[in-house]
């Protein structure tokens, strides 16, 4: 019964901060960004409604933390990821199991490229 009451409590905020920066310049950037920004925001938002997620298994409670990532999007649209900047070990290790070898829906302009941005989590569950 607790188990179901925090997941049905469960407050998630996850929002998507700074731009993404790429070296190159491409047609519909603007375009491409959002996207990317959805598609990272839909990954987190899934892996949140997961009743058994990485956050719950570790039974955290409350999570605000600014974590900073830089990855590459291969031509299998698989992220790699290159940094995962954040003084909180847990953010980081989260950030990491969620996205490293993660297939992403993108277009497939956007692979073959590094990105980077800033990803503000904030998590609680009551």
């Amino acid at each position: 019964m607790k188990t179901q009451f925090k997941i049905t409590m469960m407050l998630i905020a996850v929002l998507f901060t700074v731009s993404i920066a790429r070296a190159e310049k491409t047609k519909n950037v603007d375009y491409m960004k959002n996207n990317l920004r959805e598609v990272l925001r839909k990954e987190v938002v899934n892996d949140i409604s997961d009743p058994f997620n990485f956050l719950y298994q570790e039974e955290v409670i409350r999570l605000n933390e600014d974590v900073k990532i830089t990855f590459y999007i291969d031509k299998e649209s698989k992220m790699k990821l290159i940094t995962v900047l954040t003084d909180n070990d847990l953010a980081k290790r989260y950030v990491t199991q969620l996205f490293e070898d993660r297939t992403l829906d993108v277009n497939s302009a956007m692979t073959g490229k590094s990105y980077q941005l800033t990803l503000k989590i904030m998590y609680r569950a009551v």
